[in-house]
């Protein structure tokens, strides 16, 4: 690290090779989960919050979400978690993109200034406190 506290720019760059390696592989399983899980047994709510307390987490129906969005059901994956079809399309983007790149019809890297990785940073919490008031109120708790 310098003494501002960033990576080098060699570093910078493997890290963000091993970052989208490994986001488009958690895309990838989150992808062929969503055609698996219909084919299971239904075991009911998988949330442990839920399943202990009976109070819904900020992620409970993302799995309903995911594969009714993957399944072309959009409103549904809205309804169950609006933060469900955006996975979706980000992981849709971020394979096209890496596609590509390697096709080598993208040969033009952008790079985020870091003040937006700072301002994505801050609008986790709210995010995800907006998600939970959702659920809440889904489920008869608000």
């Amino acid at each position: 690290m310098t003494a501002t506290g960033t990576l080098p720019a060699p570093a910078a760059a493997a890290y963000r090779q091993e970052l989208g390696r490994n986001l488009r592989r958690a895309g990838g399983a989150m992808v062929l989960a969503s055609y698996a899980v219909p084919l299971g047994p239904h075991v009911g709510t998988l949330c442990p919050l839920r399943r202990l307390t009976g109070v819904p987490c900020p992620f409970c129906g993302l799995t309903t979400g995911v594969v009714d969005a993957t399944h072309g059901h959009l409103a549904g994956g809205l309804l169950a978690n609006p933060v469900a079809p955006l996975l979706v399309g980000l992981t849709l983007a971020g394979w096209a993109v890496w596609a590509l790149r390697r096709a080598g019809w993208l040969t033009r890297t952008w790079s985020p200034p870091p003040v937006v990785w700072t301002w994505a940073g801050w609008a986790v919490a709210p995010t995800l406190l907006g998600v939970w008031l959702f659920e809440l109120g889904r489920f008869g708790w608000l």
